[in-house]
């Protein structure tokens, strides 16, 4: 069951996250306040998948939180289920994705020319384990951005639990308690995966949110979340406590997830009020620029080391000659997007090719 709605919300996020914090972030061009503002992507995409499993699960039934495709199915066989499916469907395009971009930074390694100073042969083992295990690495120049994976993997491996509490749980008890944790958290420290243990809770808040209440809660009680969610970030705003909200990201803090649900409210609140006037024409046009972005986003998503290299190389230099900083993101923005692009054509052709091969 899809939702039309939730394709394009997810479609604009991944072209939020991937051509325009990564821009600003990766090529230098992030500037305060507005960079700070724009940092409400990682939220908006757990809430998303929040309520997209929330639709796949239990369709428009606003009641009944638990659902299994065999209601006599016990914990341990939806789990089990479960991370199968999300090895498929996560795990196995991640590995794909890996071999290509230790071949590709193999070719570049051994170019007779140098190609920011990148090194295959830097790499230690520990390194290459830590990426099969969706960790980052400091030798491979654009990566890291596959942090969110381990943390997705491990809220969404918990929702047969949680759909189960929520059955038994007030839903706003329970939302409340989780941003609870997420305040108690925030100022205990961890000797081993800080970031990691920080971000579980704040993330699994969004993801809950939108599991519970996507076309779910009135418009007016958003707005109600939307209003008191930016009181409180003028309010850190002004006692120094907001910038550099990056700081707050890594790790994940009480203020991020504040900034994020006024950021997310506010736009559900935006969005419900235009829409009665967008028109049948605009919102094809609209479906059709998400559409890709949300088909093959998790693929755009993994390859970004790829094509950010060489705009980096091809366009970048280009770029920097400009003096205007709206012209350089415009220009490697633009550059960025049509590089993007190409994997949804290289993903077709290699399956029709499969397909044909069959």
């Amino acid at each position: 069951m899809r939702d039309r709605q939730l394709d394009i919300l997810r479609g604009f996020t991944m072209i939020h996250i991937v051509c325009v914090i990564h821009v600003l972030w990766f090529f230098g061009l992030a500037r305060e306040p507005l960079f700070s503002f724009l940092l409400f992507e990682m939220p908006a995409i757990f809430f998303i998948a929040g309520a997209s499993q929330r639709i796949k699960n239990n369709g428009n039934n606003k009641d009944n939180y638990y659902h299994s495709g065999n209601n006599n199915s016990g914990i341990w066989s939806d789990l089990l289920s479960l991370g199968l499916n999300r090895i498929r469907r996560i795990l196995f395009p991640y590995w794909r994705f890996l071999i290509v971009l230790y071949l590709f930074l193999a070719i570049i390694t051994f170019l007779p020319i140098d190609v920011m100073s990148i090194d295959i042969t830097a790499l230690t083992w520990q390194e290459i384990i830590k990426t099969i295990m969706t960790g980052g690495c400091t030798h491979i120049p654009y990566y890291g951005y596959t942090w969110f994976i381990s943390c997705y993997l491990i809220i969404i491996l918990s929702l047969p639990i949680q759909q189960r509490l929520l059955n038994h749980i007030d839903h706003r008890l329970y939302l409340g308690l989780n941003i609870l944790l997420v305040i108690v958290m925030s100022y205990a420290h961890f000797p081993v995966a800080d970031i990691e243990i920080h971000n579980l809770p704040v993330y699994n808040t969004f993801f809950i949110a939108g599991y519970i209440y996507y076309r779910g809660l009135p418009l007016r009680n958003v707005a109600l979340a939307a209003i008191a969610c930016i009181m409180l970030t003028i309010w850190f705003i002004s006692n120094d406590k907001f910038f550099s909200l990056q700081a707050h990201k890594f790790p994940a803090d009480y203020i991020f997830m504040v900034y994020g649900m006024a950021a997310i409210s506010t736009v559900s609140v935006i969005i419900s009020i235009l829409k009665p006037y967008i028109g049948n024409k605009s919102k094809r046009v609209i479906y059709a620029i998400a559409k890709p972005w949300n088909t093959y986003g998790y693929d755009i998503y993994l390859y970004q080391t790829i094509y950010y290299i060489i705009v980096t190389v091809v366009v970048y230099p280009w770029a920097m000659r400009c003096s205007d900083i709206s012209i350089q993101f415009t220009l490697l923005f633009i550059s960025i997007y049509l590089s993007a692009m190409i994997i949804p054509l290289w993903i077709t052709m290699w399956k029709t090719v499969w397909k044909t091969r069959l």
